[in-house]
């Protein structure tokens, strides 16, 4: 995905990647999350976890447009047919949303619906990530959030 040349055109960034880790499974079943594949002993004396959630349902057809979003960017190729996206089935009572961001969204809408989360809480909020560089509102939602009572536990990597 995005590969580096002299000649790429004005998308051309060097600093510009797609980290995105989708794999979707005949449009029904999608596992996203870490999935950095690494031998157990790359570096002694740290333990390797992967953090991947499998998904059903409606949640799976977004991710698999968020895929295809990315496809058409990089190749001006359409994927629309019934093979490529089956109609969605209802799985499980827990509702879920994916939401893609990156410097190609006008608006930064994974902050805004992270900050909206951390403010409707009530009992818990578990932050689990690689990388956790919060703005100012994700701070201060956080401070808000354990000022009324919620717990709030933050996940890191060790390294």
């Amino acid at each position: 995905m995005l590969p580096v040349g002299l000649f790429r055109g004005k998308r051309a960034r060097l600093d510009l990647r797609n980290h995105r880790k989708i794999a979707i499974v005949d449009g029904r079943v999608a596992f996203t999350g870490s999935q950095n594949l690494v031998a157990s002993n790359f570096i002694a004396g740290i333990t390797y976890e992967e953090l991947v959630l499998r998904l059903t349902g409606p949640a799976v057809l977004e991710l698999q447009y968020i895929f295809a979003a990315d496809w058409f960017l990089e190749t001006n190729e359409v994927l629309e047919s019934e093979d490529v996206f089956p109609a969605p089935e209802i799985a499980g009572s827990i509702p879920i949303q994916a939401l893609a961001s990156g410097p190609d969204f006008p608006t930064q809408n994974n902050q805004h619906f992270i900050v909206a989360l951390i403010h409707a809480a009530r009992k818990q909020i578990k932050i689990t990530m690689t990388y956790f560089i919060p703005d100012e509102p994700v701070l201060q939602a956080l401070q808000t959030a354990v000022l009324r009572g919620v717990d709030v536990q933050l996940v890191f990597s060790e390294t």
